[in-house]
């Protein structure tokens, strides 16, 4: 629903409301959903929360609980009673990196959420590829393997998925279409999808051999003249990348959309397209934001399904033309909506598929760990970070002994343990807790490198990683200097209080997604005597079921000497 203080605001503040037309204007309302990550459950085992401002409180803010498939499904029907000329559209990562509940069965709930919600179309993201580009067609398309799809009458997608960058080398194609036009109130719209041409850097490149991601931009630009040759001319680009920007605290829209310090790969890309498109969708960071970036807006309404985003077109009927536009980031607040009956029994019936399995015991947490970095700390090791590592070691040297080091990427720790609020308690755990925090179903394999190519690994991360680093084992330590030359960033290593020698052999332990060089640690593919060991999730719900499991927290693992 429209915010009201977005009625207050100049009409016009994009240049082709300088004249005013002579023909009534339609108005179109674009109902936005991105990074929903399979979050179909309203509340897992412990609620998906969002800190927001306390009304007539502006110092204080309070965790409220938003999202599930049935509230979102609430919300949109109140947006689309109040405007009946409306489309729905994804934003990519609609699925993977999911709770357990979707992940278990392919995320096929979620396809077949999208499809009651009335998605019309979306961009693919990222994480559409977790499973590899063939397993993703699988999926959209409904063909089911020979032993079945695993949600019963499972049809595929009856949304469009868009990717204009995204390039079947083999036959020079796109993978999906580029764009897609819809007719809505009468007037054409043209959306135009891209997803982060940095996609192979952060999913597993064996899933997706043979396919070429272009520049963002480049790619959305060179399909324009094909879409105005149709006599389109509001057009709306999908871009499933993001930007770094935090609004005020406990808020997600910004009033004027000025956004003062909006940054990140979404702004540069936003800037080399062409000045058509006045309004740009993006996803992938996880932020709220509804920003004016040189005179275009650019929206995003965090994840899980905790917003929707409005974003209001008033379009010249008679030339096509977008007029005016105007957004807002609506809250799917579950205190104040009833849950959808139909959605919410849907829903139901996906988790009793699962929920004996989601509610197997999984271990005693002395208190809830924390995924995210300790605030003013030299330190860079979270404490969720430094368990799961540890849990790879152990893992690992039941099966071999040599292994002396674990490594876990930070982005592919998706939640707090258990998910949610963490508490200062002993905390009993649940498999679905665990899915929680480690979605993708990675085995764990271990690879030989010596000290040398574990100096490079190290210092291959940063930019690409987005200075999220590598967590470690226990008895493994380096430290990172963001300051130094690039190469050098990363140093003393030491493996049990001894310097790693260059030409010293060591036995790793990572993700099959590392191993394979992901998140561009291409080193990684150099490591030799290969070895699969087992899942990930098996390594971890044996490390909780210790009973002298200690304590976990930030250690000094890795020691940051200046900047991230």
């Amino acid at each position: 629903m429209r915010h009201p203080a977005a009625l207050l605001l100049a009409a016009c503040f994009l240049s082709a409301c300088a004249s005013a037309p002579s023909v009534t204007p339609v108005e179109v309302s674009i109902l936005g959903i991105n990074d929903f990550h399979g979050n179909i459950q309203a509340q897992g085992p412990v609620p998906k929360t969002l800190r927001v401002q306390e009304t007539g409180q502006p110092d204080q803010t309070v965790a409220v609980p938003a999202g599930g498939a049935a509230f979102v499904a609430a919300e949109l029907a109140h947006l689309r009673q109040a405007h009946p000329n409306s489309i729905t559209v994804g934003v990519g990562d609609l699925i993977g990196a999911s709770p357990l509940a979707s992940s278990l069965l392919a995320d096929e709930p979620t396809i077949e959420a999208m499809n009651r919600l009335g998605v019309s179309l979306s961009v693919v993201g990222n994480h559409e590829f977790d499973r590899g580009s063939d397993e993703l067609l699988r999926r959209v398309k409904g063909i089911c393997p020979k032993a079945g799809c695993l949600l019963p009458g499972f049809r595929g997608a009856r949304y469009e998925y868009l990717a204009a960058n995204v390039i079947d080398e083999a036959t020079g194609k796109t993978l999906f279409p580029a764009y897609a036009i819809r007719t809505v109130g009468g007037v054409k719209i043209a959306f135009v999808g891209a997803v982060l041409q940095g996609t192979p850097q952060i999913v597993n490149p064996a899933g997706i051999r043979g396919l070429r991601f272009e520049d963002e931009a480049d790619a959305i630009n060179r399909v324009l003249p094909e879409i105005r040759a149709q006599g389109v001319h509001a057009i709306v680009a999908l871009i499933h990348e993001g930007a770094d920007y935090n609004s005020p605290r406990g808020t997600f829209n910004d009033v004027g959309y000025r956004c003062e310090g909006f940054g990140g790969p979404i702004r540069d890309i936003v800037r080399r397209l062409d000045p058509q498109i006045r309004v740009v969708m993006s996803a992938h960071t996880h932020m709220a934001y509804t920003c004016n970036v040189d005179g275009r807006l650019v929206v995003q309404g965090a994840s899980y399904g905790a917003m929707i985003t409005e974003v209001d077109l008033r379009v010249n009927p008679r030339s096509g033309e977008v007029l005016d536009v105007q957004a807002h980031n609506e809250l799917v607040d579950q205190r104040r909506l009833q849950a959808d009956p139909a959605m919410q029994t849907f829903v139901s019936e996906v988790v009793g598929r699962t929920e004996k399995i989601a509610m197997q015991p999984a271990g005693v947490l002395p208190a809830g760990l924390d995924r995210s970095l300790p605030a003013g700390s030299p330190n860079a090791d979270s404490a969720l970070g430094n368990l799961i590592a540890d849990a790879q070691l152990a893992f690992a040297q039941r099966t071999e002994k040599a292994v002396e080091i674990s490594f876990m990427n930070a982005g592919g720790i998706r939640a707090d343990l258990p998910s949610g609020e963490v508490s200062g308690h002993p905390v009993p755990l649940h498999l679905g807790d665990l899915y929680a925090v480690q979605p993708f179903g990675n085995d764990l394999v271990a690879i030989s490198l010596t000290g040398a190519q574990l100096v490079a690994l190290l210092n291959q991360q940063g930019e690409a990683q987005g200075n999220r680093l590598l967590q470690v084992s226990r008895g493994f330590a380096y430290r990172w200097d963001g300051a130094r030359q690039q190469g050098q960033r990363a140093y003393d290593l030491r493996l049990n209080g001894e310097s790693v020698q260059a030409d010293r052999l060591c036995r790793v332990v990572v993700a099959n997604f590392l191993a394979d060089g992901g998140d561009g640690l291409t080193i990684l593919t150099q490591g030799r005597d290969r070895r699969v060991l087992g899942g990930d999730i098996e390594a971890l719900r044996g490390y909780l079921a210790r009973e002298d499991l200690p304590a976990y927290r930030s250690e000094g693992r890795i020691i940051v000497s200046s900047g991230r």
